[in-house]
């Protein structure tokens, strides 16, 4: 197929394409099927939020996603050239390295050039507020600013999509929502996809353009929300805002009253 084909033309359209994806853990001898049968396509320009019930598998979509995971049914295709940063739980940060370290980990493992590494690195810290503390450890950090060590560390090597997993749950109130609106800001400013995997529904709502809703392990797509209005700084405090919620917060009550049933 030559490169001036339709299809290939509505394909470059998506930044992140997932066809029947099916994925099992092996444990001594014992097969669990974690995912079955998912499919979603992501828009470029959109972002995306998965939520779904505890042990349905959102982790292991974006591991699958970060290529951390190799699937055994179904592909995961991403934009021609996209590159991806990624932010696990807990941020993923060494203790032992000082917060320049860890931010120019990336960096070191593409081998870029020393002086041009040290460049981004501050940089990096700057725009993140975070340059006086670049010889500090993450253990000398609150759990906001070690937030934005990883947000640091993803960005400095220049993302397309930066895939997040549970990246706010053990941050106050607060410092949730100012992260939050961070996030917005690097997805309309720098036009970085986040795709993000939490528990909140009013974190979904507010950060996914896109809201991929899986249901009981093995998790599978029991819907996909359209949020036009995600990306707005406001949204929290709109009405459309609150019906949202209630509706997707409805749809994840259903699953779990199937389960318990």
């Amino acid at each position: 197929m030559n490169s001036s084909s339709p299809l290939t033309c509505i394909t470059e359209l998506f930044m992140i394409t997932v066809e029947q994806l099916s994925f099992c853990y092996q444990s001594q001898g014992v097969r669990q099927q974690v995912l079955q049968d998912v499919s979603f396509q992501v828009k470029a320009g959109q972002s995306c939020a998965i939520i779904g019930p505890s042990g349905c598998g959102k982790s292991t979509l974006l591991f699958l996603l970060a290529g951390l995971l190799q699937a055994e049914q179904g592909r995961v295709r991403l934009a021609e050239g996209a590159r991806c940063g990624t932010i696990l739980q807990n941020y993923g940060l060494f203790p032992w390295k000082s917060v320049a370290e860890n931010v120019a980990l990336g960096l070191r493992l593409q081998k870029v050039a020393k002086a041009e590494c040290s460049l981004r690195v501050r940089a990096a810290l700057e725009e993140m507020g975070l340059a006086a503390f670049s010889r500090y450890y993450p253990g000398q950090l609150s759990g906001g600013m070690q937030q934005r060590v990883a947000l640091a560390r993803a960005l400095v090597i220049q993302p397309d999509i930066l895939l997040m997993d549970e990246p706010l749950s053990s941050l106050d109130a607060l410092t949730r929502e100012r992260l939050q609106n961070l996030i917005l800001e690097l997805w309309q400013e720098r036009q970085v996809m986040p795709v993000v995997v939490t528990h909140s529904i009013e974190e979904a709502v507010f950060l996914g353009r896109r809201i991929i809703v899986l249901g009981n392990a093995p998790g599978r797509i029991i819907a996909q929300v359209e949020n036009r209005e995600a990306g707005k700084i406001n949204y929290r405090q709109s009405s459309l805002f609150f019906q949202r919620c209630n509706l997707l917060r409805s749809t994840l009550l259903e699953e779990c009253d199937v389960r318990q049933a």
